[in-house]
């Protein structure tokens, strides 16, 4: 196991909570009835659902750390995409439809449509948000069925 440190420098503890949260994403979509599709390049989608005859991009965030300026049991995910050598940055409106944001280690999931998200400051979308335990979206699986959340971005 790596240990807490690698997590400040983008090491391997962060990989491993990356692929955590994938592999608890995929068990529990399976459980809700739902088929994910692995997409074999990244392509800033991390899984795929077919709906209706459309295919849902998802992106999943997984966050392990409580959010110290929100409420107890609140999580703080990032938003933003991790290019390796360039740094982060914004998601563009092509990719995803949702973001599933996995706390760890309760294994809660919240379905977060992209087109709900609105910036601060001039900035088109947040770089983080913060989610409380209780928040509706958690488990939200019939949000991903919502045509509003997907033709917006065809």
């Amino acid at each position: 196991m790596a240990n807490r440190n690698d997590e400040q420098t983008g090491g391997v503890y962060l990989l491993r909570q990356g692929e955590a949260g994938n592999a608890i994403a995929i068990a529990r979509m399976l459980q809700a009835g739902l088929q994910p599709f692995i997409p074999s390049l990244d392509t800033g989608t991390d899984l795929a659902v077919e709906i209706d005859g459309r295919f849902v991009r998802l992106q999943v965030k997984t966050s392990s750390f409580a959010d110290k300026r929100a409420a107890k049991g609140a999580r703080r995910f990032s938003l933003r995409r991790s290019t390796h050598n360039q740094g982060k940055r914004e998601y563009q409106k092509e990719t995803p439809h949702f973001f599933l944001c996995v706390s760890l280690p309760s294994e809660d999931i919240y379905v977060v449509p992209f087109a709900t998200l609105k910036g601060r400051k001039g900035r088109k979308r947040p770089g983080s948000i913060t989610i409380r335990s209780e928040d509706s979206r958690k488990n939200a699986w019939h949000l991903l069925q919502k045509r509003e959340y997907t033709d917006a971005q065809q």
